[in-house]
């Protein structure tokens, strides 16, 4: 697995336990430092880029949130089926923020998210 991949999925558990857990403090400096990964992946090679999409079938919840909300212009019909999954069955935080990603989404209001395809 390319470090690229790895670092995003210990940086996504480590913010998905921060959710959890309310450190906002630790939970924003997390969010800043992922969405720069994501931003360096997407210039990444197309096999790099392919791993980042196959973490939308990831066992962890927080990773799918994550990867679904990014990739969500990109793959839409995939990523509202995982965030739809999520909600359905998390009963945590990441289900509750699925949900409202979904929302977002529908409304029109998630307008900064780059389509990879672009």
């Amino acid at each position: 697995m390319e470090s690229i991949i790895q670092d995003y999925f210990l940086l996504a558990i480590e913010h998905g336990e921060c959710t959890e857990n309310g450190d906002i403090e630790n939970g924003n400096k997390l969010h800043m430092t992922i969405m720069m990964l994501i931003s360096q992946i997407q210039t990444k090679s197309k096999d790099i880029q392919k791993l980042f999409f196959e973490t939308l079938e990831h066992e962890n919840d927080a990773i799918k949130v994550w990867t679904a909300t990014a990739l969500i212009c990109t793959l839409e019909s995939e990523s509202i089926r995982v965030l739809k999954h999520v909600a359905e069955t998390n009963k945590t935080v990441h289900g509750a923020t699925a949900g409202s990603t979904i929302d977002c989404w529908k409304k029109g209001l998630l307008k900064d998210i780059p389509d990879w395809n672009a």
